[in-house]
């Protein structure tokens, strides 16, 4: 089964995993079930099969905890598009027009003999 058949619950059951898991739930199972599925590592016919699967479920299952976190973390406060983007958490420069005054740069001395 390839990734674009598999549908997210389907992938997480798949990795043993409840239909809310987080990305970092479904990186560790991933890993402990590949170890034990490697076709490399268990001498069983259908390894390689199963690996392929279980590797479709796990991209599957992290594509869609992927974009879980970025639909969330689009819809905080911090990153609402009804908020005016900030940068590192300050408020928005607001640049006024007005007189701009210079200091003249005190002439540097000349060294040594020339």
């Amino acid at each position: 089964m390839t990734q674009r058949e598999m549908g997210t619950a389907a992938a997480l059951n798949v990795l043993g995993l409840p239909p809310v898991a987080s990305a970092t739930e479904i990186v560790s199972a991933y890993r402990r079930l590949a170890r034990r599925t490697h076709p490399d590592l268990c001498p069983d016919p259908d390894a390689e099969a199963r690996f392929v699967t279980l590797t479709a479920a796990y991209r599957r299952a992290l594509d869609t905890a992927g974009h879980a976190a970025i639909q969330a973390a689009a819809e905080s406060s911090r990153f609402s598009p009804t908020r005016p983007q900030t940068r590192h958490g300050r408020k928005p420069v607001q640049f006024t027009a007005g007189p701009v005054h210079y200091r003249p740069t005190p002439p540097v001395p000349a060294s040594g003999k020339g």
